[in-house]
């Protein structure tokens, strides 16, 4: 598994980190990125100094953003925790579209289960095993 590299930064707080605080759907529980470090482990690396940290994105991956007005019919805030794609599209009454995805976010890019690729109507990358966690901090 490769690892990557973080920066401590002793003013960073909890807040700061751009990830979820549980990968798991708020709806059945599935974890979406099983490989993923949560907000509270990716901030425990900051403060302990830790250089590296693990992280895996696969095909047992569900990690992607959809537009704002998806997300919102999902009834669901900002940052208010993940969906799987079945729970997502469950709580729309509908399948999801290739264009209901931000096709130029970093996160449509990486790969994910069957289903995921098959909504978003792109290829899969294959196993992402790199993440640069200090691009999850907010600047």
């Amino acid at each position: 598994m490769t690892s990557s590299i973080l920066h401590n930064n002793p003013k960073l707080t909890l807040e700061d980190i751009n990830a979820p605080v549980r990968w798991c759907c708020v709806d059945c529980g599935k974890n979406t990125a099983p490989g993923c470090p949560t907000r509270q482990q990716i901030f425990d690396a900051y403060q302990t100094g830790q250089k590296r940290l693990d992280a895996v994105l696969d095909t047992n991956s569900e990690v992607y953003t959809v537009r704002p007005a998806i997300w919102k019919k999902a009834r669901m805030e900002p940052f208010g925790g993940c969906l799987c794609i079945g729970c997502l599209e469950k709580r729309l009454g509908r399948q999801l579209k290739p264009k209901d995805f931000d096709q130029y976010h970093l996160l449509n890019g990486l790969p994910g289960t069957p289903l995921l690729i098959q909504r978003r109507g792109k290829g899969s990358m294959g196993d992402w095993r790199l993440l640069d966690l200090t691009a999850l901090a907010a600047t």
